[in-house]
Formats: structure tokens, C-alpha cells, sequence
């Protein structure tokens, strides 16, 4: 079983707050894309973490987190959001894509989506 969370620009969830709708995802009208200066923070953050640049695509680019003994993780940049995907995935796995994409949110610019448990995360002050 893979695991995977989501980046997108902190207004995507803004909007998916006020349309909570279960196809919102599926409109790409609803995922705003990055601004140059955000996909290139992402990019560098990702770098700055250890992973390693392995494909660039048309549409994405793919990084790799080698983890030794335990599965690779795999990040994909994409003009409008950022996948972090670990496959098989333990609880180990799943607590450390989870902090990335979290620490990932800490300029405010970000919010993390979890899909598999289909909400967004909210930090409380």
C-alpha cells in the first residue's frame, strides 16, 4: 500500500473550504497554479532535504529520497501541486512524508492534503 500527501498554494484549500464538494479536486479551475518564485522554493527545499533530481517530464519533475534500507521516497513537482508518495508504506513511512510536507507548510504559502484520510491539515495556535 503507497501513501501520498499533497502541496498546494494555501488559497486551493481556501476555496475547497467554501466547496467542499467531492469532484472539487477533479476541476482544474479549483488548483491554482504556483508562482514561479513558489515552485522554485519547493524545488530548492527538496533539494536542501536530500532528494535528488531524477526525471524532468513536460509536466512534473521527479525526485528521489533514498532511505538506505527503507523504500525511496518519491516527490513529484508538478506546476500546481507537490506529491509525496512512499511505497509499501509503514507507519514510520507514512509519519515522515507526513512531517516533510508539514515543515513544507511552515511559510504559510502551503497547505498539506492528506488523501487518504480526505481532509486538510490545520495548525491551531
Amino acid at each position: 500500500m503507497s501513501y501520498d500527501v499533497a502541496l498546494y498554494r494555501r488559497e486551493v484549500q481556501e476555496k475547497h473550504d467554501q466547496n467542499p464538494q467531492e469532484s472539487f479536486f477533479e476541476d482544474e479551475a479549483n488548483i491554482l497554479p504556483f508562482t514561479p518564485e513558489q515552485h522554485q522554493r519547493l524545488h530548492e527545499r527538496l533539494l536542501a532535504y536530500g532528494y535528488k533530481e531524477v526525471s524532468r517530464q513536460p509536466s512534473h519533475i521527479e525526485y528521489l529520497l533514498d532511505r538506505g534500507d527503507d523504500p525511496p521516497i518519491l516527490a513529484m513537482l508538478f506546476s500546481s501541486t507537490l506529491h509525496l508518495t512512499v511505497s509499501p508504506a509503514s507507519s514510520e513511512d507514512v509519519f515522515d512524508i507526513g512531517m516533510t510536507a508539514s515543515e513544507f507548510t511552515d511559510d504559510g504559502d502551503f497547505a498539506k492534503y492528506d488523501s487518504q484520510l480526505g481532509d486538510w491539515e490545520r495548525i491551531e495556535d
